[in-house]
């Protein structure tokens, strides 16, 4: 992905794991003007030291690994940069595809014991696939 850096104002990019082009009218007219991940792969880019911030040197392809609950509800993406090992989450988007989404959280239970350590270390907690159901209300609402 490429992104602006600086004055925080996002533009059209192409995802660098997927190659598709994702467009800042589309996450703009779901009322936010940053982007932080690939709607569609869920791949980001190292480009922030602290949230936001657009300060990081690194730049390197953010892996997602699993999914998180911020604060205990707000539903996140769980990354690590494949250059520095860095972990980063960040909250989903409405546009966010929840196909991928669901897929991400079924992949979570191959991650390698080493990476799983890490992630731990960081202070993220995984949604295990046993609490999809609780994904699954978040990415479309209760069934009646």
């Amino acid at each position: 992905m490429a992104r602006s850096r600086k004055g925080g104002r996002e533009n059209d990019f192409r995802c660098s794991s997927c190659k598709r082009i994702v467009s800042a009218s589309s996450y703009v007219s779901f009322g936010s003007s940053h982007r932080n991940h690939c709607p569609f792969c869920g791949y980001s880019l190292h480009v922030d030291n602290s949230k936001g911030d657009r300060a990081s040197d690194c730049g390197g392809r953010m892996r997602p690994l699993g999914l998180t609950f911020k604060g205990g509800s707000e539903l996140c993406l769980v990354h690590m940069c494949l250059t520095c090992g860095k972990i980063h989450y960040n909250r989903l988007a409405s546009d966010d595809n929840p196909s991928m989404v669901l897929g991400i959280l079924r992949e979570a239970k191959e991650m390698t014991p080493e990476t799983r350590e890490l992630v731990i270390r960081a202070g993220v907690v995984f949604i295990e696939i046993g609490q999809e159901e609780s994904v699954r209300i978040q990415l479309f609402g209760r069934s009646t």
